[in-house]
């Protein structure tokens, strides 16, 4: 395959500028190979150091990555970052805030019109825009790995959407604006995303874009299918502006609220969600080859960490710079590049609403020069399209402030690449052409522009951890200098991890190809010096007689011409190379869109590609189709390109920045034959050939004759020599008749043979001529017969295709109607399984509140018998204490009686004393029944003591009989409580299971139903079932058909090969025929003409002997006179008998006859 970068000089360098170079994050080669080897060789201690950066609410145990290529081995898988949580939207503002941040400008909003309310927003600001946006969406019933469909145009609400989703741990989906109703209602429908944020409209240049009306026909699109947005978030992007009244939209009560009205009474914190590293973060849909868009699956932590660290490091961002990416953030630029990898390293940036045309063709240059941007990335079409109108639109504007620039998209061709560096970049700024893809999620290779040289057209080299490989077709591994298929053999944090709903998808689309390696799709090149240069997609090669040409290269060869300032290049069937080169060339303002220009641009690539790689048809393109994002809509150009264009369905083109770009192309397609312009050649070709030929023959006989005429001239004798030969005839007179006479015989005899010769094999040769022409005639008729024979098998195999066609979409319709079936099962499994795990949730909710109950009446029984006993302790305390109480009087009673006994004691006592000496026998018996009364008495007080004790301890004891009485109640009184709350919790709970038996029931009988429709479902199934049966014997029949037509197709190509080979060797027997016969002819001229000569000789000889005998005998002529009367009568008859000889009208007798020489002496 040709190489559009071959006519390259590879001498042709760029050096990083030294400022640059000096204040970079990377500022040599061997400090890029140190990083790279650490990367490749120890991605734990290279990544883990730089995830340190950010904030991890739990801390990741492994950095990874673990990661299976190797479909044979198991599903393909990628993780990073194992264990670790933490949460984007933290550390893209709260991060940048702590660390004293939050006043910087994180945003510039330069709108759509220069005269409109341009903004800045700091990160405080941003952040309670994304806290309060982020509340709204909780109170409305956002949760964690909800998805969100967001479709905004380029406001500051766009990137504080998306960061509220990864706040509140949403998964955010995001359509670009300029897509179609049917475009984002696919994207709503395979998200399954019920909330969607769109804005009322906005003005793309002097055009106004109805958001709101295409997302409420993309609402009842989804509704017909079966899914109900629930919530519509609008931003008032043009209500209250001088352009509202060119908004047209619908408002649906209930389910339409502005985003004003939302957010406003909403708090300005809110807590993050925090989310595991292999989380999903967003999804972000794009092209498939089968036509489905495929919803790209990144996840958090590693993501995180790619668009960090290739925004730090490509374009050597400093705290200083501020950067402006023309991205829209419907694409995965505008995903890494403008919302997260800027605000991960708390840049400054330009959030860019408008075009770049508008409202002149320098809207990019004069925000460059308005913000001082430094960092400024842009797409090479974008680029191409801006070349056109020359430097002056550039150099009017003050750039001095651009250090770095940038490309994104698709490779850049060398001679833009120039015009960047040159016109744009003042000669002085760098350029990083960086190659990513959507499914990688950040740069895989890309110039670090403080440290590399850089060649125009190139990627450069590897970023960090980027593991790259050159695969040929077969998937071997190519070293050194060489071309194939790219491939990755290790992930990048950054990398996709699946497909949205279809891993068998994801794997099919980059991990069957080669297995072990993930295919990026891409064709690329590495030179000699390790750099790498993208040809193209792989799907983009056209296939010229066996020669793959990419797309890429003819277009950078229709480039590199002076006057051309964009072309696209597509492939198109042709009869005879199988496929051809169609080119749309747009030309630089000014340029004469000339037929005489299409020449130069042929041999333009065919001096930098080669012939083969020859345009066949170069088509004028005043615009190409592109969409807003600049990114040219190649199918809309290979339908145009197709010999039945103005009966091709284009699609959906309306996502074109102008779609009368293709009206403009399919007015002025023009259809290239090639068939017949390949004829017209070769007849043309024959046609000079022949005449060419005819004119050297014609020039060939004036030769002969005038040579003819010299020799003849020429053959005048001189005086002397006449005399000699005069002499030398007269002595050889005796023998000059029998010489004559032997020289005639001989001569005539062969001739006459050879004439004879020649009239015969003339006589074959017609002969065989006429055979040929007989059996070509045959030949025609078979072949026409064939040609017939293969127009009815054409036509066969044209209604065998259409049949194919009819069973394909029956086929499709089968299978749709078997997804909707399986989709219809899936739901019904999915809400049958829900109910399950409901009614089980709530049984075990029952029996754990059954058993709480239970416990709860097995406590109350217990408490009450232990009230009971306390009871009747109590009652049997109280009975002691009664007693004790009876005793304690009887013993006061006792103690008081004893008292009264011992005053009448002491009064007896005190008469004894009076009466002792009277009565001393008595007072000694009265003094010891005393003492011994006293001792009485002393007993019992202390017997009263005790008994006091006791009566205290009893009363403490009782005191504390009360108290636990008291508590046991104050227990019994709460347990009472609990009880009447838990009963009422089970009659809730009863009459909620009785509403949920009722649900369930309903849920039954819908599934009842539901079943009922499958059944008729699979009762439609079955027919169409037995319809594609059908249609598939029909198919085997036309097969078959198809099959002994082909065979028989086979048997007439075999026979018109045979018959061709039969032609062929028959021409080749007719031109050794007619190689023999001119031969045959060249040869009789040659004897013809040196018999006239000998026989001019004989004649003149016996002219002279006659001259010399008349002149000896009569005296009456002289010499002279008489041979030049013979001359002229001579050559009166002799130039008439040549030139009847050459035509062959004269027979032999009268070209030779020498009789009327015949003169006896």
């Amino acid at each position: 395959m040709g190489d559009f970068n071959q006519n390259i000089d590879v001498s042709e360098i760029y050096e990083p500028p030294k400022e640059l170079s000096a204040n970079a994050h990377v500022k040599s080669m061997a400090e890029y190979e140190a990083m790279y080897k650490a990367s490749i060789e120890d991605p734990e201690s290279f990544w883990g150091e730089m995830a340190k950066e950010f904030y991890w609410q739990t801390p990741f145990e492994k950095v990874g990555p673990e990661f299976n290529f190797d479909r044979t081995k198991g599903p393909v898988s990628v993780k990073w970052f194992l264990g670790g949580k933490t949460n984007l939207s933290y550390n893209c503002l709260d991060r940048i805030i702590q660390q004293g941040h939050g006043s910087r400008v994180a945003i510039y909003h330069e709108c759509n019109d220069v005269e409109d309310q341009h903004a800045s927003f700091t990160y405080d600001d941003l952040l309670k825009k994304v806290c309060r946006l982020a509340n709204a969406l909780k109170a409305e019933g956002v949760k964690k790995g909800d998805r969100v469909s967001i479709y905004l145009p380029m406001v500051v609400e766009l990137p504080a959407a998306m960061l509220a989703c990864a706040r509140i741990g949403a998964v955010h989906s995001v359509v670009f604006g300029g897509f179609s109703s049917e475009s984002l209602a696919g994207r709503i429908l395979d998200a399954q995303s019920s909330m969607v944020i769109t804005a009322d409209g906005v003005m793309r240049g002097a055009k106004p874009v109805q958001l709101k009306a295409i997302t409420d026909k993309a609402c009842e699109i989804t509704q017909k299918d079966g899914f109900q947005v629930r919530r519509v978030i609008c931003v008032g992007r043009l209500k209250g502006t001088s352009f509202e009244p060119q908004t047209k939209y619908d408002w649906v009560e209930g389910r339409d609220v502005w985003y004003k009205e939302l957010v406003q009474s909403q708090s300005e914190t809110c807590d993050c969600e925090w989310m595991d590293s292999e989380d999903p973060l967003f999804m972000l849909y794009t092209s498939g080859s089968t036509g489905k868009p495929k919803g790209v699956l990144h996840t958090t932590g590693g993501y995180m960490l790619g668009s960090f660290a290739t925004t730090k490091y490509t374009f050597d961002y400093h705290p200083e710079d501020v950067y402006f990416c023309t991205a829209d953030c419907g694409w995965i630029t505008g995903h890494s590049y403008v919302t997260y990898g800027p605000m991960l390293n708390a840049a400054t940036q330009v959030l860019f609403e408008g075009v770049p045309t508008f409202p002149e063709v320098d809207r990019f240059w004069k925000v460059c020069e308005k913000y001082k941007v430094s960092i400024f990335y842009t797409a090479p079409t974008a680029i191409r399209s801006l070349m056109k109108s020359g430097d002056q639109p550039v150099t009017r504007n003050d750039l001095s402030s651009l250090r770095l620039l940038g490309t994104v998209g698709e490779p850049i061709n060398p001679e833009a690449w120039r015009w960047y560096h040159r016109v744009v970049g003042g000669s002085r700024c760098a350029i990083a052409d960086t190659y990513w893809q959507t499914e990688t999620g950040s740069h895989l290779i890309t110039p670090l522009v403080g440290a590399m040289t850089c060649k125009p057209g190139s990627a450069s080299l590897p970023f960090f951890g980027v593991e790259t490989a050159i695969l040929d077709e077969n998937g071997k591994e190519l070293s050194g200098e060489c071309s194939g298929r790219l491939v990755l053999k290790r992930p990048v944090p950054s990398m996709m991890r699946t497909v949205h709903g279809d891993h068998q998808r994801f794997e099919e689309t980059y991990f069957s190809q080669f297995n072990g390696y993930y295919f990026t799709g891409d064709g690329c090149k590495r030179d000699k010096d390790g750099f790498y240069w993208l040809t193209g997609r792989m799907d983009d090669v056209i296939n010229v007689s066996g020669h793959r040409i990419g797309t890429a290269e003819v277009e950078s060869a229709l480039v590199a011409h002076a006057k051309v300032a964009e072309a696209a290049v597509v492939g198109f069937p042709h009869e005879v190379k199988g496929e051809g080169i169609w080119c749309y060339v747009t030309l630089n303002e000014g340029e004469a869109y000339d037929d005489s220009l299409k020449a130069e641009l042929k041999k333009q690539v065919r001096e930098v590609i080669g012939a083969f790689a020859a345009p066949d048809e170069i088509h004028w393109a005043p615009g190409l189709p592109k969409t807003r994002s600049g990114k040219i809509m190649r199918r809309v150009l290979r339908k145009l390109a197709l010999p039945d264009y103005d009966t091709q369905d284009l699609g959906d083109t309306s996502t074109l920045a102008d779609p009368a770009v293709v009206d403009v192309l399919t007015e002025t397609a023009q259809r290239y034959e090639s068939e017949k312009v390949q004829s017209e050649v070769e007849i043309a070709d024959v046609k000079d050939m022949l005449n060419a030929k005819r004119t050297e023959e014609e020039r060939e006989t004036r030769r002969r004759d005038r040579l003819e005429s010299e020799l003849i001239e020429r053959g005048d004798p001189a005086e002397i020599k006449q005399q000699e030969e005069v002499k030398a005839a007269t002595e050889m007179q005796w023998e000059a008749p029998e010489v004559r006479r032997g020289a005639r015989m001989l001569n005539q005899a062969n001739w006459q043979r050879q004439i004879g010769d020649l009239k015969r094999q003339k006589q074959e040769g017609s002969d065989a001529k006429k055979r040929l022409l007989e059996e070509n005639k045959d030949l025609d008729k078979e072949l026409k017969e064939k040609h017939e024979e293969i127009r009815t098998c054409t036509a066969e195999r044209d209604k065998t295709k259409k049949a194919l066609d009819v069973l394909k979409r029956r086929k499709a319709l089968d299978d749709e109607a078997r997804h909707e079936m399986n989709l219809a099962k899936a739901v019904l499994k999915t809400e049958t399984e829900n109910l399950i795990r409901e009614i089980d949730m709530l049984k075990k909710q029952a029996e754990s509140d059954s058993k709480t109950i239970t416990d709860i009446l097995r406590d109350r029984e217990s408490l009450n018998r232990a009230l009971i006993r306390c009871d009747d302790r109590t009652k049997d305390q109280t009975k002691k204490v009664k007693s004790h109480d009876e005793e304690a009087q009887q013993l006061e009673r006792d103690v008081e009686d004893i008292k009264l006994d011992v005053t009448d004691a002491i009064k007896k006592a005190y008469k004894l004393d009076k009466t002792r000496e009277k009565y001393g026998l008595e007072c000694s018996l009265a003094n010891s029944k005393y003492m011994s009364a006293l001792e009485e008495l002393k007993n019992r007080d202390n017997k009263i003591s005790e008994l006091k004790k006791n009566f205290a301890d009893v009363k403490a004891k009782l005191a504390q009989q009360k108290q636990l009485y008291e508590a046991v109640r104050t227990d019994r009184n709460l347990y009472s409580k609990k009880l009447v709350e838990s009963q009422d919790e089970i009659a809730e709970m009863k009459r909620k299971f009785k509403i949920m038996s009722h649900q369930i029931e309903q849920l039954k009988e819908e599934i009842k139903e539901k079943e009922e429709r499958l059944k008729r479902g699979h009762h439609a199934h079955n027919r169409m079932q037995k319809e594609c049966e059908f249609f598939k014997d029909q198919m085997e029949r036309a097969k078959r058909r198809q099959q002994s037509l082909n065979s028989h197709k086979d048997t007439q190509q075999a026979e018109i090969k045979k018959l061709e080979s039969r032609i062929l060797e028959e021409e080749d027997r007719r031109k050794q025929q007619k190689k023999k016969y001119e031969e045959t002819i060249s040869e009789r001229d040659v004897l013809g003409t040196q018999l006239i000569h000998r026989n001019d000789e004989l004649a003149l000889q016996y002219e002279k002997i006659k001259i010399q005998q008349r002149t000896l005998q009569n005296g009456e002529l002289t010499y002279k006179q008489r041979l030049e009367a013979w001359r002229e009568k001579r050559n009166e008859k002799g130039s008439s008998h040549i030139h009847a000889f050459k035509a062959g009208r004269v027979c032999d007798e009268e070209l030779f006859d020498v009789s009327q020489f015949n003169h006896t002496p």
